[in-house]
C-alpha cells in the first residue's frame, strides 16, 4: 500500500511554492535611491515631490510609475494641482501631455 509522506517528509524534501502576488503596490527598499516622501503619503504631495526630484516634465504614466500608483490616482491629483496652480500642463500636438512644476 502507497502511504501519504509524512508531514516532516514533506517540510525537508519538498519545494516550498511561494504565496501568489497579490494586487497591493510593492515598496522596495533594496534600491538605494528610493524617497519614502514620493512612494508613501497623499497623492498630491508624493506628485509634487517626484516632479520637484526629477526637475523636468513628465507624462502621467511616469508620474504613476515613480509613485508607485496608478495612472487614475495620478490624473486626479494633476487635475487638482493645476487648479491649484502648481501645476503646468505641457501639451504638445501628437504627444502625450507632460506636466511640470512651477516654480
Amino acid at each position: 500500500m502507497n502511504n501519504p509522506p509524512s508531514l516532516l517528509s514533506t517540510l525537508l524534501f519538498d519545494t516550498i511554492q511561494p504565496p501568489p502576488r497579490g494586487t497591493g503596490r510593492v515598496v522596495r527598499f533594496s534600491d538605494g535611491d528610493i524617497d519614502l516622501e514620493i512612494v508613501t503619503g497623499p497623492m498630491v504631495e508624493r506628485v509634487l515631490a517626484l516632479l520637484s526630484k526629477v526637475g523636468e516634465p513628465m507624462t502621467t504614466s511616469e508620474i504613476a510609475r515613480g509613485t508607485g500608483s496608478n495612472t487614475s490616482q495620478v490624473s486626479s491629483a494633476l487635475k487638482r494641482l493645476i487648479c491649484e496652480g502648481s501645476v503646468t500642463p505641457i501639451a504638445v500636438a501628437g504627444c502625450y501631455r507632460e506636466y511640470v512644476i512651477n516654480p
